[in-house]
């Protein structure tokens, strides 16, 4: 069983797999070696009972924050080099904002590009944050419900 979040995730790893030479991952906790890679989170959520009163089953609108994180070895033109991925991520994101239908909408709300040269290889972090709204009921949290 899934909950609705790793649908989401799912689809969107399904949806950037068009971008070529990159490793695509999911919510990825260990050290990345092999770039560039692209991994897909959800950081944090938040919901509200769409009905405001007691209703059975209760429906929840959630807004997910999903974080796309490209990571790519820090060499010349690095920063052109991020923002080469953020428009492939962006541009294949805008295909299809429902994600195959897991969820309502999402739009991008924030981009945040960091360096890091302590490690064996220097890498540069760009992280595309995006809102992803999308509907459950409380007692079936792996059904989205988004129509």
């Amino acid at each position: 069983m899934k909950h609705a979040r790793q649908k989401i995730r799912e689809a969107v790893e399904g949806q950037l797999s068009g971008i070529q030479s990159a490793i695509i991952y999911r919510s990825r906790a260990y050290k990345v070696i092999d770039m560039p890679a692209i991994c897909v989170q959800i950081d944090s959520e938040s919901s509200e009972d769409e009905a405001g009163e007691m209703v059975n089953p209760r429906r929840y609108s959630r807004v997910a924050n999903m974080r796309i994180q490209v990571i790519i070895e820090a060499i010349d033109n690095y920063d052109d080099l991020a923002d080469d991925y953020a428009a492939q991520v962006e541009t294949l994101i805008d295909l299809d904002r429902t994600f195959g239908g897991t969820a309502v909408d999402a739009y991008l709300y924030q981009t945040d590009t960091t360096f890091d040269g302590s490690g064996e290889k220097p890498f540069v972090k760009c992280d595309i944050s995006y809102r992803v709204w999308y509907r459950t009921r409380a007692n079936d949290p792996e059904s989205n419900i988004n129509g």
